[in-house]
């Protein structure tokens, strides 16, 4: 297993990242391979519609984007990590998943291959974690239609402060947990 942690948040050693190496640290832990790539220093124009993708399954855009789609194609599993900023995931992460379109035929039917599993990761100030659940809903359904199987989603609430996730064992405990349950080949787990 081959797990993948794309950190869309600008603050490189924030809660998000904190949240994320837990998750690859357990996946390591279980016997996954795993790999954080930070997106925020990446160069990922936005998505341009030309439909270029459709003929040659990538976008067309040489830049930085060239080399997640390599890294996700190789991951068995990928967890996007974000910071909520005003009431979804942030533009960093919007950006990569608008250039995702790639992987759907001119059909909308998905170019993934079956099996592929992923997860949101979500840090936000707030400390209700249903506050946002409408815009979380809509990035994780993206991630159902695009084809990745059992999405699962992880909000850490409550955590505005760059290490406030870090002392809260309940957050540690449940991005353990996701780690470990992505570094679980689906035909094991079920």
């Amino acid at each position: 297993m081959k797990i993948l942690a794309l950190n869309a948040s600008p603050h490189l050693h924030g809660n998000t990242r904190f949240l994320l190496d837990q998750v690859l640290e357990a996946a390591q832990a279980a016997g996954a391979e795993t790999e954080l790539l930070q997106v925020n220093p990446l160069k990922i124009r936005g998505c341009q519609g030309d439909y270029g993708c459709k003929a040659s399954g990538r976008c067309v855009m040489q830049d930085d984007m060239q080399g997640v789609y390599d890294r996700i194609d190789q991951a068995d599993a990928v967890v996007f990590g974000s910071p909520i900023y005003m009431w979804s995931i942030n533009a960093q992460l919007k950006t990569v998943l608008d250039r995702l379109f790639c992987y759907f035929n001119s059909d909308l039917t998905s170019r993934l291959p079956r099996g592929k599993r992923s997860a949101l990761l979500v840090a936000q100030n707030q400390p209700d974690g249903e506050k946002f659940r409408g815009g979380l809903d809509l990035t994780t359904g993206a991630l159902e239609l695009m084809g990745f199987e059992a999405v699962e989603l992880l909000v850490a609430q409550g955590v505005g402060g760059m290490e406030d996730a870090a002392a809260r064992p309940d957050l540690i405990h449940a991005a353990r947990s996701l780690g470990e349950r992505l570094a679980v080949p689906p035909e094991a787990a079920g």
